[in-house]
């Protein structure tokens, strides 16, 4: 008989490892480039190839992928770039004003979050990278709150506190996030890829994902994290502990819905018909195969305001959509922009990358 650990011992020995991988791979089922912040290089005549936009001290602010961060000024129709010394990489506004994120395109190893004040910025904090990705920058009420593909760091005037994740989280351009006061909601935008929801607890670090596919079916919804781009996030105007999603997909067909988070339940609010001839396929349970994608949702008052391929639609609690119309876009330099009373709508071509067709609209609130 052979010396040392019997096969059997050996076996079961390789069996735990491979388990054990196989569970975290259900975490990190994205690429390893997706822990990773990318920015696009810079390409002539593509100023409107955005990825994010905030509305704060009277103006718009849009920044481009490839780091560009510009200001659009309604009543003087100025169009500028702001003159920051590095690519920013996240954005956010609350009512103290703007605050980014800055990154080196090579070598560093920090980011360096800004906020201006008056006409010029002001360095706030530097975080080490840790060899981490940036999720997006977070403007709380008392905080400015860095997401990184494993650590929340949060930054106020008085001190620092880290807090690491639970579970990685992509560190894609395009997620949408959402703040409350025990949670962080992340939409994540893979295009053909999928995305999903991920739910992080603001005092442990805990992840949790969100996903629910009551067909069975390889991409049944409604929150699918293999199918389901989610392109919008909002609280609920009706339960003010759950929030709001819009998901959309433009890629060999076109799929998308409103739907509405509690906890871990899931519902569909709103599906809209597919706006181009089907074979008529559905899941097993009832959804069709093609139906409208949505690229927004934003709470206004008793309805969820969101954009999809047939124009601005407002929707109720029943699931009622009435049709707003399309935005009226005015051009303000390389930009499209539509300056309602309550919403903004900007126009981008950053989503032909995700698979939300050549362009697509923005949507935030005038707040």
């Amino acid at each position: 008989m052979p010396k040392g650990p019997s096969y059997l011992l050996i076996l079961l020995m390789v069996g735990t490892v491979l388990a054990i991988g196989s569970a975290a791979m259900l975490w990190e089922r994205y690429s390893p480039d997706a822990y990773i912040t990318q920015v696009e290089p810079f390409r002539p005549g593509q100023e409107n190839s955005l990825r994010q936009a905030v509305f704060a001290s009277d103006r718009l602010w849009l920044l481009s992928d490839a780091g560009q961060l510009w200001t659009v000024d309604e009543a003087t129709r100025n169009v500028g770039r702001s003159e920051v010394p590095e690519p920013v990489v996240g954005l956010c506004a609350n009512h103290l004003g703007v605050a980014t994120v800055q990154d080196h395109r090579a070598g560093s190893q920090a980011w360096a979050i800004h906020r201006q004040i008056g006409q010029d910025w002001h360095l706030v904090a530097e975080v080490e990278k840790m060899g981490e990705g940036l999720v997006g920058l977070v403007c709380d009420q008392s905080a400015l709150i860095l997401i990184t593909s494993g650590r929340l760091v949060s930054v106020n005037a008085q001190h620092r506190t880290t807090l690491r994740l639970g579970t990685r989280i992509p560190a894609r351009p395009t997620n949408t996030i959402l703040s409350t006061p025990t949670k962080l909601f992340v939409g994540l935008s893979e295009g053909e890829f999928g995305g999903g929801l991920m739910v992080i607890d603001r005092q442990t670090g805990a992840v949790r994902e969100v996903s629910s596919n009551t067909s069975g079916e390889l991409c049944g919804g409604p929150l699918n994290p293999d199918c389901d781009p989610v392109n919008g996030l909002t609280i609920s105007p009706w339960r003010a502990d759950c929030v709001v999603a819009a998901i959309g997909l433009l890629h060999l067909g076109a799929h998308g819905r409103l739907i509405e988070v509690c906890d871990d339940q899931v519902t569909r609010i709103y599906v809209g018909p597919c706006l181009v001839e089907t074979d008529g396929r559905v899941y097993a349970d009832g959804e069709p195969y093609c139906t409208e994608p949505m690229f927004g949702a934003v709470a206004i008052g008793s309805s969820v305001i969101a954009v999809g391929y047939s124009g601005v639609m407002a929707v109720d609690g029943r699931g009622v959509a009435q049709l707003q119309g399309e935005p009226r876009y005015q051009r303000y330099g390389p930009f499209e922009v539509d300056f309602g009373s309550d919403l903004i709508f900007i126009m981008s071509s950053a989503n032909r990358r995700t698979s939300l067709g050549p362009a697509t609209p923005m949507l935030i609130a005038r707040r």
